[in-house]
């Protein structure tokens, strides 16, 4: 901590990283990503996007890199197969060609060494790491959790409570598990009862455990459009419109690529949304300039390797939340939908204004879940509770 031009900071992994190059020695958190996000957190937080007070710091002012270097120590890691179902990537691949994760056991951490001869630079780096780490995860499907790292406790000079560090306000479910197969369940039941909704056998009125997806019911609450869930039976499969105008409103928490619908023998109910499906079929989505539309929410995992508590954090992008508004919410802006093996093809377009996420968050803890998960923890006797920074 002597040197005026370098700084050591240790790093403690809560979650598994999923690595393209796991089969590699020292596959762990690669420079190649941690530098440019942490170069534009800089500039974004700590000089305000203003060119004039970091232009001093940058390689070249044609590029925003900014002029520094990190060299990354990491100890001995684990490789492990990947079964979670919130990454879809393996499907269909062999064993040499499936992608693994990688994590570095709890009472290691892995060194971070950074380096820079710009004056005044390397103290707006040390200021910003813990709020950095707090709001970034790497890696694929971070938006979900994986790759999750914090400034470790161990680090006597940087380490602050996370508690302390994130907004006030920010809520975050707490598991009294550190186990990675029930951490990365809750989020996916979590997130599928915000956004689609849970059918586990796509019979909603003689299986236990259906619940409508929130999303529906808060855009029926509060807004003069329902989303495009009824709008592709009624386009692919015969459902007798109704005269309720239509969004694609799950487009707004991320962009699927597809949807599948499994056939039924269910009678066709107008006022229950409800159709026969003959046969398995796969919608495709497409739009000839939008290939991708990140999740405004990201969830960021913080264990107490302790204690046994996870906390995991819902975490809002706001300053995605304003892209999304600025540039897919326009009038303009209608996706194809194509039912796969057919010829069939569609368009809807998305809401004009982007959806009130905090507020929707808010009453989904409130109104949805009364702030616990308990159904899904049954058979194991446990339960997540909700709570607010």
């Amino acid at each position: 901590m002597n040197n005026p031009f370098a700084l050591a900071v240790r790093l403690q992994q809560h979650s598994p990283l999923i690595h393209f190059q796991h089969d590699q020695p020292g596959a762990t958190l690669r420079a190649t990503e941690l530098k440019p996000k942490l170069d534009k957190f800089l500039i974004t937080h700590v000089f305000n996007d203003d060119f004039q007070a970091y232009k001093k710091f940058l390689v070249e002012e044609i590029h925003k890199a900014l002029d520094y270097k990190i060299k990354i120590h990491s100890p001995r890691v684990r490789v492990d197969e990947i079964k979670h179902s919130l990454f879809f990537g393996n499907i269909g691949k062999e064993e040499k060609d499936r992608v693994k994760y990688v994590s570095v056991p709890s009472n290691e951490d892995i060194k971070l060494e950074i380096l820079c001869f710009r004056q005044g630079l390397i103290e707006n780096i040390k200021s910003c790491l813990p709020e950095f780490f707090a709001a970034a995860n790497f890696g694929t499907r971070q938006d979900k959790g994986f790759g999750s790292y914090y400034i470790s406790e161990r680090d006597e000079f940087l380490y602050k409570d996370i508690m302390t560090v994130l907004p006030g306000g920010t809520s975050f479910i707490e598991i009294h598990s550190i186990e990675d197969s029930i951490i990365f369940s809750t989020i996916a039941y979590y997130y599928k009862r915000l956004k689609s909704g849970i059918n586990p056998n796509y019979n909603a009125e003689c299986k236990p455990g259906y619940q409508k997806a929130y999303l529906y019911k808060y855009l029926d609450a509060n807004h003069d459009y329902t989303w495009e869930k009824r709008w592709l039976k009624e386009t692919f499969f015969g459902l007798t419109p109704d005269n309720r105008n239509k969004k694609f409103a799950r487009a707004l928490l991320g962009l699927p690529g597809s949807y599948s619908f499994l056939a039924t023998d269910e009678p066709c109910n107008p006022d229950k949304d409800k159709v026969r499906i003959a046969h398995k079929a796969e919608i495709e989505v497409s739009h000839k300039a939008i290939g991708r539309i990140q999740s405004p929410l990201t969830f960021k995992i913080i264990k107490d390797f302790n204690k046994r508590v996870t906390r995991v954090f819902v975490l809002l992008n706001t300053g995605l939340i304003e892209k999304i508004n600025k540039e897919i919410c326009t009038p303009s802006t209608a996706f194809g939908f194509t039912q796969k093996f057919s010829k069939k093809s569609r368009s809807i377009s998305v809401p004009g204004k982007m959806i009130d996420v905090a507020d929707m968050i808010r009453s989904y803890h409130e109104k949805e879940l009364g702030y616990k998960i308990k159904a899904f923890f049954e058979k194991k006797n446990l339960e997540a509770q909700i709570k607010t920074i």
